[in-house]
């Protein structure tokens, strides 16, 4: 089966924004940013001096249309998938670790839909066929793994015994698989028309600055991981265990409507989660990282401890808790503080500094980078935010959660102190 050509189109689109927002080349992001080069059927190497990638380049760029090129392409290289001898599921094991790696396929026919309440059943039997024999082929298999976006759906969760969904975390996987981009596909493989539209007005949303990091937000919903081994500190009923298999046989197969319209109101609340932290991102993000550049004196750094604080800010919000902005400041502060800490760091990076708007000859670049470092968190943050945000006393004790009062007092000292750090008191 092969993917349409709309959906080509939307792996180009993906990849101009991240060769646009992440700053490498075009060649790179069609490497490292699209499912093309696995599905070229060149294994997961990616290697960019490989003969066929090689071909390909040299047509695309050649080419007046490069969707047509790369979809002629893609059809006359097209990887067939290995058959799913357990209807939707089936398992890739991995002797050198011992782990079963799941992997699913919109194979129903029935037109319900692979994961609807009429189809549960036999998705529940697909899922006990497939564990009896990984149990009987490899009784000697030690984790059971998965990862995929289908994790965002109470009805996929639902299949799997809650210890095993209970190890679901956040992932941040490459942009070369399907686990993230089979979203936008449908049974047929053709382009599903409302994830995809989300998808192209996420990436017209994205700031400037962002990294990889930053743009896996672009899709909507977002790639989980899940695992579980024999070896847990706690008892857990492992997928392929005698005693999941029999629970399978004994459970009803089929939910109530109640049921499912529980599930459904999750799964609304969820995605509403997910809106509410896109608009988090697309207010705080950017102020946020420049700040936190100023308290850790790295880029990198910064750019982790903002993944830190959204993630953190995320978890916050599935607890059903408001994220205010000074919340979402104070948690990034402390985030950036610790972690200057933990590096004792005595220099600000020079690139950091230029991101942040501070530009200095190189005979004054040395005693600013001691200036700077030599300062307290607070008094980075406080000038951070009123020389290089230009943002209102009102505003700063909003992000710094001080009283607005306080904020004058706290600038002018942290100015004396830049002064004599910076100038001997010039």
């Amino acid at each position: 089966m092969e993917w349409s050509r709309d959906f080509t189109a939307l792996v180009l689109h993906f990849a101009l924004h991240v060769s646009r927002v992440d700053g490498v080349s075009l060649d790179q992001a069609l490497l490292r940013g699209t499912p093309l080069y696995p599905n070229f059927m060149l294994g997961t190497a990616f290697d960019p001096t490989e003969v066929v990638w090689q071909e390909f380049l040299a047509g695309y760029h050649a080419a007046s249309d490069h969707l047509e090129w790369t979809h002629a392409f893609y059809l006359a290289h097209a990887r067939q998938y290995p058959p799913h001898p357990y209807g939707c599921f089936r398992y890739h094991y991995h002797p050198e670790t011992r782990t079963a790696g799941l992997h699913f396929g919109n194979l129903d026919t029935s037109g319900f839909g692979a994961l609807s309440r009429e189809r549960r059943g036999e998705r529940l039997g697909e899922l006990r066929a497939m564990f009896t024999d990984l149990q009987r082929s490899h009784p000697e298999a030690e984790m059971f793994a998965g990862g995929s976006w289908l994790y965002n759906l109470p009805a996929y969760r639902t299949l799997f015994p809650p210890e095993y969904i209970a190890t679901a975390t956040p992932t941040t996987p490459g942009f070369t698989f399907f686990n993230v981009w089979g979203q936008f596909l449908d049974g047929a493989w053709r382009l599903r028309s409302a994830p995809s539209r989300e998808f192209v007005a996420r990436m017209e949303r994205a700031t400037g600055h962002a990294r990889t990091d930053s743009i896996l937000l672009c899709f909507p919903r977002r790639a989980f991981r899940s695992g579980v081994t024999r070896n847990a500190p706690r008892p857990v009923t492992l997928p392929f265990s005698p005693r999941y298999t029999s629970e399978v046989r004994r459970k009803d197969m089929r939910l109530t409507h109640a049921e499912w319209g529980e599930l459904e109101l999750i799964d609304e609340i969820e995605r509403s989660r997910r809106d509410a932290l896109a608009a988090l991102m697309r207010e705080h993000e950017a102020p946020l990282y420049r700040l936190l550049v100023v308290l850790t004196g790295d880029r990198d750094v910064a750019l982790d401890c903002v993944q830190d604080t959204f993630t953190r800010a995320y978890e916050h919000l599935r607890k059903g808790r408001t994220v205010t902005t000074p919340w979402l400041y104070k948690v990034g502060r402390n985030r950036a503080i610790d972690e200057f800490r933990r590096r004792k760091r005595e220099q600000v990076d020079r690139d950091a500094l230029y991101d942040i708007g501070i530009e200095s000859t190189a005979e004054d670049m040395v005693s600013l980078r001691q200036a700077f470092a030599a300062l307290s968190s607070d008094d980075r943050a406080i000038l951070s935010l009123a020389g290089i945000e230009g943002l209102s006393g009102e505003e700063i004790a909003a992000r710094l959660g001080i009283r607005h009062g306080a904020v004058r007092t706290r600038l002018q000292r942290a100015r004396e102190r830049f002064r004599t750090l910076y100038g001997g008191g010039q």
